[in-house]
């Protein structure tokens, strides 16, 4: 099995349509990942994480609904709210859980 394995590996390969995690010293535009805007290299964006790990500490510690809440999160909510003008706001860590929160909350089984 792991013959076969290695050949689909080589196969790949040689078609140019093996998959690597990066390439070290490419330039190239990746649009297979949700950092459309390439954030996750900003300096500055960098250095507010590392304030804010500084002030409130890194990770969750647990899901926010049991232990994971942090005042910097209802602080940007209330950002949120206020420039929105609306009484309040939600984040959610990723789209995916965003739409699972949204969907599971507004549809029922007769929902089209």
């Amino acid at each position: 099995m792991i013959e076969r394995y290695k050949s689909e590996i080589e196969k790949t390969i040689e078609e140019g349509v093996y998959r690597q995690l990066y390439r070290h010293g490419d330039s190239f535009i990746d649009f297979s990942s949700n950092d459309y805007l390439n954030l996750s290299n900003d300096i500055g964006i960098i250095n507010a994480g590392y304030e804010a790990a500084k002030r409130c500490g890194a990770g969750s510690t647990g899901s926010r609904l049991l232990s994971g809440n942090k005042f910097i999160f209802e602080e940007f909510e209330n950002e949120i709210a206020c420039d929105k003008n609306t009484e309040k706001a939600l984040i959610f860590n990723s789209g995916y859980q965003a739409n699972l929160g949204i969907l599971s909350t507004l549809l029922n089984k007769d929902s089209i």
